[in-house]
């Protein structure tokens, strides 16, 4: 049976687990009969031209994991060094130098300054050159994304990798980010890339509330590398889909020792306002609309109305915008430590960080703790050590009330700020029953806790000089607790006598890993490197949920979650599940002379998410690379060879899965309810079948062709990076409708395909590189064209409602032949100036209710176009009037240091995309209840502005016609261009240093959200706050998302 399988492959993943520890404990036992005759180095490396001493520079032995790190007068000591081993001398803006050690035991070495071509890149169960590279992999050093003082990891990154796009879902303190790469590969199975910490892979979410980014802190961070292109992420296999974000944390190293202290502290404010009536305007225009739409045919009753609002005391009347938000303010603190001696390192950070949002009662507060070890037990036996801590609560309504911030705009400025929802719905202050969205923000309690607790051991053991063999274990405990209270002053707490929820996660995420690997560089042209792999990995989770109502009128605000002071306790809600997954890899690189490049790999997965006939997916994937650079006839070329250091040509080649779907997606489920019983008057739970069985769905498939050149030229002063790309998903997860006949709203399939076509080019430099002065930048633009092929047997689906629209109207268009992408609705013209009767079709099966009227339309009506010339509008009129995809995207990244001040500026852009503006609708609704935008309102439609361009207040009646189908007026150009940080930084001069006895002293000031270029007319166009299918393929749709703020932050950073 499937589920006897399934619980087989999950007993036989933890015994694997378990084995894989057993093999690191004979590693342990066996290691001392390895031990070979070997000596200590020491030197000093300085920099070549200014012979000043290079601090915190890498020292390392050729193949192996054995390495220190320059002290601060730039002298180190190597231990267990052999004749004829090479060792590497690197830092981050210099060139590599290797030395081969022969009897000496003093090696000193001069570095040049300039870019380095030959770091060291992370690139996934190994490390690279960067000049071996063969397929397409962006890596960012700590030092690099550090400059503009980002407090989150998604702000440092924006702009500064070709083909990657980083946006904040929204404003929110803590809120989800979204990182594409290359384009959405899927369609209804998940489209986020996988995140990897330290070796770790992070189960991977969707959500769009979530970011995996925010439960560290960025100066943990050594290195981010992003692998891009299918070649480097077929390693990963299932998971590889969508690209691969590689976080390397810092460690310790031998012959240095450092304190950091660092303090930040901020204040936010809103960066851009939408412009509304104020009290005043708004009763004038309210009363006015009233009149129009032949609602108040009584002058005296217009009269009576005026003065009962004017004789009240102006002073109570409101402008919500400025009463619901406020200036926000960041805090952060920081200890840590790194150094270590040549048999223990250790690093360890102790970071607290407190944001308050611009929103009143939001806020985002982070308390992180993480320490590196790495001990080495044996001459060549270490035991590698990682543990973190992590705790974080979000707090405020705008957790759970999703369209406060539109609420904030919209709401009735005439009602007193302390209004409740008991009292709201008098004639004098009539707002329809809206809730007053200042006791939203001001009275629900709500938080929600997470504490995600981290630890992995490995040991390496070093047989000789060419082979290795290493293990390792971790664990990832997640657990969360939301608490909510709402109470009777808003309306679902109100229709509740007060309400509660009490909701809990947990998880188990285990991981076992052994890896041999093999390096070795024969008669010195030959470098051959093997690498095998067998992982893993299980997780699980755990939710429970609870509400409780009808609380005691007399229940203080303390003791609101204690389940017995609610009368009436809903049935809970209860989830579990568990997900195994094993893998097997076999990677290759050879080199020909660092000439000729040649990688290979093949992972092999099971996913307990597959029936047992299909759970199991081969992914392919191979690379070449030609250094022309190396070769006698480009050499022979004087001004090539002077100028061009390296020139190199990539192509490759992958395959990688995707099962980001449900875990039990394949078998039928069953959910439990309250039904009603068929005796009795009671309801009792029951059983019901909610999935229909597929045992036939296996792995959605995505495989890449890729091309691309490296080039680094005057002494590598100029990088450039260019790549072309084709991407095909193949057997997508597609959730694909059936008939109601069925019983069953969906089922998964694997149908269809789509393609992703792009360009990336990245241009860097030094532009100028004196003792005093010093500039560099860097560029890049990136274009990714996306197209479905197929759709099985259909060639369109639609597909959701990302903002509001009648039930089934769904405005969401994925068709055959069409990017995805696509916003799908009613072309709107412009707007009637008399009265017309082309839209009173006769209601039937066919007709939405929403044109089952023979009234005519009256002046001020919008104008719909009849596209398929049948003289008449209706749901076969619908078009495409929107496409999210940008035609391109990029960012510029430049830095200025003039002795000890140093400048910094990071910009981003996206150009042709269109945005879904889902306020619109409440910002423009003349002739209702709420507030208006001041710019709607004044270029709407009257008999004495007939070129008004927006609805006017005649059609008052008809908003509810006019907004049940999505249609153009919502649809803006979401082309912008933004300043994302500016940064200058004091840092104290190096002779005041020495003499002080200290590293470093700086003080930053920096300015987060600088200024934004747009035509959007919401808050900013940097905004994903839909939903469900529709966030994986529609990633512009704001729907009263949580406005970004500007912040000016100021820190101070010690080192000793």
């Amino acid at each position: 049976m499937n589920l006897k399988d399934l619980n087989n492959l999950r007993a036989d993943t933890e015994g694997r687990i378990k084995a894989v520890f057993l093999i690191c404990m004979f590693v342990l036992v066996s290691a001392g009969g390895f031990a070979q005759n070997t000596k200590s180095i020491s030197g000093t490396v300085r920099e070549k031209g200014s012979n000043e001493t290079v601090i915190g520079a890498t020292v390392q032995v050729k193949g192996t994991h054995n390495g220190v790190i320059t002290n601060e007068n730039g002298e180190y000591t190597i231990k267990n060094v052999s004749p004829g081993q090479v060792l590497v001398f690197s830092m981050i803006g210099m060139n590599t130098v290797e030395k081969t050690v022969g009897s000496q035991n003093r090696i000193d070495v001069l570095m040049d300054a300039g870019v380095l071509i030959d770091e060291v890149v992370v690139t996934g169960y190994q490390t690279q050159r960067k000049v071996d590279l063969t397929g397409s992999v962006s890596s960012l050093s700590s030092d690099q994304f550090m400059q503009t003082n980002p407090l989150s990891l998604e702000q440092a990154l924006k702009g500064k990798i070709s083909g990657v796009q980083v946006m904040n879902n929204d404003g929110a303190p803590g809120g989800g980010i979204t990182i594409k790469i290359r384009g959405a590969s899927s369609i209804t199975a998940g489209s986020s890339p996988l995140y990897v910490i330290d070796g770790f892979p992070l189960p991977i979410s969707d959500d769009p509330l979530e970011s995996p980014l925010a439960t560290i802190s960025p100066d943990a961070i050594e290195s981010i590398s992003i692998l891009k292109d299918v070649s480097s992420t077929a390693i990963y296999g299932a998971q590889g889909a969508n690209g691969v974000v590689l976080i390397t944390t810092k460690k310790g190293s031998a012959g240095m020792s450092e304190i950091s202290v660092k303090a930040t502290y901020g204040i936010s404010k809103l960066a851009n306002s939408i412009p509304m009536l104020g009290a005043e305007d708004y009763m004038r225009a309210y009363m006015r609309d009233m009149i129009m739409s032949g609602r108040w045919q009584n002058a005296d009753f217009y009269q009576e109305y005026k003065d009962q609002i004017w004789n009240t005391n102006p002073s109570r009347f409101q402008f919500y915008p400025d009463l619901c938000l406020q200036n926000g303010t960041k805090q952060n603190y920081e200890v840590s430590y790194r150094g270590g001696t040549d048999r223990i390192q250790n690093s360890t950070i102790f970071s607290l960080m407190n944001e308050d949002g611009i929103a009143i009662n939001t806020g985002f507060k982070r308390f992180y703790f993480q320490t590196n070890n790495s001990i080495k037990l044996l001459p060549q036996l270490t035991l590698n050590t990682n543990l973190s801590y992590e705790h974080n609560i979000r707090s405020g309504a705008f957790w759970t009330e999703g369209n406060i911030f539109n609420e904030i705009q919209t709401f009735s400025p005439l009602v007193p700020k302390e209004w409740t929802f008991q009292e709201i719905d008098d004639n004098l202050y009539y707002t329809g029953k809206m809730d007053n969205p200042y006791r939203k923000l001001k009275d629900i309690d709500y938080s929600n806790k997470n504490n995600t607790f981290f630890g992995q051991a490995e040991l390496v053991y070093n047989i000789n000089d060419n082979w290795f063999v290493k293990g390792g274990i971790g664990v990832r405990i997640p657990k969360g607790e939301v608490k909510e209270f709402i109470p009777k002053t808003i309306q679902r707490g109100y229709d509740n006598n007060g309400l509660a929820t009490y909701a809990t996660q947990s998880g188990l995420n285990m991981r076992g890993v052994v890896q041999a690997g093999f390096n070795k560089v024969f008669n010195k042209v030959h470098s051959l490197s093997v690498n095998a792999v067998y992982e893993a990995n299980t997780n699980k989770y755990e939710t429970f949920n609870q509400e409780y109502s009808q609380f005691n009128t007399d229940l203080g605000w303390e003791g609101i979650y204690d389940a017995k002071s609610g009368n009436h306790v809903k049935s809970p809600g209860v989830s579990y599940e568990k997900i195994a997954m094993l893998s097997g890899v076999l990677m290759a690189n050879y080199s020909y002379k660092g000439r000729y490049l040649l990688k290979a790999s093949m992972r092999a997965d099971g996913s307990s998410k597959f029936s047992p006939d299909n759970r199991w997916g081969f992914f392919p994937s191979g690379a070449l690379g030609w250094r022309v650079s190396e070769e006698e006839f480009f050499k022979n070329v004087s001004w090539l060879e002077k100028n061009v250091n390296n020139l190199k040509l990539r192509f490759s080649y992958g395959q990688v899965g995707n099962d980001q779907i449900a875990p039990y997606a394949y078998a039928q489920t069953l959910s439990s309810s309250q039904r009603q019983a068929i005796f009795g008057d009671g309801a009792i739970p029951a059983l019901f079948t909610s999935r229909m069985a597929n045992p036939e769905i296996s792995w959605e498939v995505t495989e890449e062709f890729n091309g691309g050149l490296d080039l680094d030229m005057f002494n590598n002063r100029l990088n450039i990076s260019l790549d072309l790309y084709t991407k095909t998903t193949r057997d997508m997860l597609l959730e694909q409708n059936l008939p109601r006949t069925s019983g069953f709203g969906k089922v998964t399939r694997n149908i269809g395909s789509v393609r992703n076509r792009g360009f990336e080019i990245s241009v860097g430099g030094v532009l100028i590189d004196k003792k005093d002065f010093t500039w560099n930048a860097t560029v890049n633009f990136s274009s990714n064209q996306s197209k479905v092929l197929s759709l099985g047997a259909e060639t369109q689906m639609l597909e959701g409602r990302p903002v509001g629209s009648a039930s089934g109207s769904e405005n969401v268009l994925i068709k055959k032949g069409y990017p995805l992408g696509l916003f799908y609705g009613l072309q709107m013209e412009g707007i009637r100036s008399n009265w017309h009767s082309d839209y009173n079709g006769i209601g039937s099966a066919d007709s939405p209710w929403w044109y089952a009227t023979e009234r005519e339309m009256p002046y001020g009506f919008p104008s719909f176009a009849d596209t398929n010339g049948d003289g008449k509008v209706d749901m076969s009129d619908r078009v495409v009037i929107g496409d999210v995809n940008p035609v391109f995207i990029g960012g510029l990244n430049t830095r200025l240091r003039w002795k000890f001040i140093e400048l910094a500026m990071d910009f981003s852009w996206s150009y042709g995309n269109d945005i879904i503006n889902g306020n619109v609708y409440n910002l423009m609704n003349n002739g209702d209840i709420r507030n208006k935008s001041a710019v709607y309102y004044k270029d709407a439609w009257f008999a004495n502005n007939p070129t008004g361009t927006f609805t006017g207040p005649g059609a008052i009646d008809w908003s509810g016609y006019m907004w049940a189908a999505s249609n153009s007026e919502m649809v803006e150009d979401g082309s912008f261009l933004k300043m994302n940080n500016l940064a200058v930084t004091f840092r104290m001069p190096k002779n005041i240093l020495k003499a002080w006895k200290i590293k470093d002293l700086a003080l930053t000031y920096t300015i987060n959200n600088v200024f934004c270029l747009t035509n959007y007319s919401g808050y900013d166009p940097e905004v994903r706050s839909g939903s469900s299918v529709n966030n994986r393929i529609l990633p512009g749709v704001d729907i009263s998302a949580y406005p970004y703020a500007r912040s000016h932050i100021f820190s101070l950073n010690f080192k000793y």
